[in-house]
């Protein structure tokens, strides 16, 4: 079932379990204090986890570095590219549709001549 909810900022949230609603604002805190960390806890969590994994944040900060730069630079250059193929000017629908196809594995398994039968022209290789 679906399942919702918790501690958001030390607020009881509602959990739906299978249609009925529980709410947490009845829990007492003192139940799930040795859950929590203290804030000494905390703070060693956070130095260990830094320590950790400083290496690829340093990693991840510079390609977040080499991205922006490379965008601005395509955006003061004019130049405006996209990841997906061009296709050349479509001269109707049923041509562009044609054209999106070609690239789909799925289209080998279309019924041609009933997409065909859905435009005006024939476009579609048999």
């Amino acid at each position: 079932g679906e399942e919702t909810g918790g501690w958001v900022g030390g607020v009881g949230v509602a959990r739906r379990i299978e249609g009925t609603v529980e709410s947490l604002d009845d829990v007492d805190e003192r139940e799930i204090a040795p859950f929590l960390l203290t804030e000494s806890e905390r703070q060693a969590k956070s130095l260990v986890w830094h320590e950790l994994t400083k290496g690829y944040l340093k990693q991840f900060e510079e390609r977040q570095r080499e991205r922006r730069k490379k965008q601005i630079e395509r955006l003061q250059s004019g130049k405006v590219q996209t990841k997906r193929q061009a296709y050349p000017q479509a001269q109707s629908a049923a041509h562009a549709t044609a054209m999106a196809l070609e690239k789909t594995r799925a289209a080998g398994a279309l019924n041609l001549d009933a997409l065909s039968s859905l435009f005006s022209e024939q476009v579609f290789e048999q």
